[in-house]
């Protein structure tokens, strides 16, 4: 090295140790490190407290904290008691003593210290959802990114098998509506009469339903809600246009009611009987054109046809469209097809039991235990 430049490095080096820093930094002129891992000031992420508030910390530290859980309880346990075992690592340090701390949402208002690698938890009688966080600490420094795992507890032997798709909520132009949706093989069929769902502020339970809307319009629920793979359960707040929680499977022949009654959920307008001239060949041409061109089979809807008088004298016409062109008929002659029912249920729960903001929805079987969740 010149001998010129001696006395600038010092003065340069004399300099960076005065604010701090390491001028030599990644710059090798066969010179010791100036900056040594204890030396720097860490900046650690924003922590999430128990509460919900977060701050930033920073600390000066010289390793990293590293936490896993090396055992947890089987998702569904029919117990209220749960067992947590983990472990934590230091790096670059070995065989130090590490303490650890843990939270569950809902049970503990703080973070709770242990020196113990296990938890064993008894949590409150009755079905539930919980999420247990740990965090290794050491020397004052936390696991800023805890392990966490989410478990069930007391859960159906249908967990699994039926989701709340969906929750909307009440607003001003439409009420509540939940959507449930069941995962099924071809094979499999779950009666889920006598379900609740539940909120917050209340609940419902799933009564009998109607599966195929009889001719005679009997609406009386007589019949178990079955779900089969593909379908879908829409409960909303709204009243039943039948009566009194009136819940029913909508099929190909209801279009035909839209005219007599309101339907909150949407059901097909469309009618699947419209007949081709070859079927009408007996009737007079009158008859034929009335009933292929004026009768809307896209809503079920028949015209008055009482100032039509090529069909208003026209028995046979009259006595045709009468006995053809309603649900009745319909049903006759739909009921045993394969496709006359779809593939959902509509349920009328008349009754809001969420809050506005924020709520957790339950589907609870007959004996009370979680089917699902769903959380917003």
């Amino acid at each position: 090295m010149p001998i010129i430049l001696i006395p600038l490095l010092i003065i340069l080096a004399i300099a960076g140790f005065s604010i701090g820093g390491n001028i030599f930094e990644g710059v090798d002129f066969g010179l010791p490190s100036l900056n040594t891992l204890q030396e720097r000031s860490v900046l650690t992420p924003e922590v999430q407290t128990p509460s919900g508030s977060s701050s930033t910390v920073t600390s000066t530290v010289s390793f990293i904290l590293d936490t896993e859980i090396t055992k947890e309880p089987e998702d569904g346990n029919n117990t209220n008691t749960v067992i947590f075992e983990f472990s934590g690592s230091i790096i670059p340090e070995d065989n130090v003593r590490i303490t650890y701390e843990t939270y569950i949402a809902g049970i503990d208002k703080y973070w709770k210290p242990t020196s113990s690698a296990k938890r064993t938890i008894k949590l409150p009688l009755g079905p539930n959802e919980y999420t247990f966080k740990v965090r290794s600490k050491y020397k004052g420094e936390v696991d800023y990114t805890p392990a966490s795992y989410t478990f069930t507890i007391n859960t159906s032997e249908y967990y699994g098998k039926v989701d709340i798709r969906s929750v909307r909520q009440e607003s001003t132009t439409r009420k509540l509506l939940i959507t449930l949706r069941p995962n099924l093989t071809s094979d499999e069929k779950i009666n889920i009469t006598g379900w609740r769902i539940e909120g917050e502020l209340g609940g419902f339970t799933i009564p009998l339903g109607i599966e195929k809307i009889p001719q005679a319009i009997n609406f009386t629920g007589t019949n178990n809600i079955n779900l089969r793979r593909g379908d879908a359960v829409y409960l909303t707040a709204e009243k039943s246009p039948f009566g009194r929680n009136i819940s029913f499977r909508p099929n190909i022949c209801m279009g035909y009611f839209k005219q007599y009654y309101t339907f909150p959920l949407s059901i097909s307008s469309s009618c699947p009987d419209k007949p081709t001239e070859r079927d009408l060949r007996y009737l007079r041409i009158p008859c034929q054109d009335f009933i292929l061109k004026d009768i809307s089979f896209s809503s079920c809807t028949i015209p008055n046809h009482a100032n039509i008088p090529s069909v208003a004298t026209d028995s046979e016409c009259l006595s045709y469209i009468q006995d053809r062109f309603n649900y009745s008929a319909c049903y006759n002659l739909h009921k045993n097809d394969s496709d006359f029912t779809k593939n959902e249920w509509h349920i009328y729960m008349e009754r809001d039991f969420t809050r506005d903001r924020h709520d957790t929805i339950k589907l609870l079987d007959k004996d009370g235990r979680i089917v699902d969740t769903f959380i917003y």
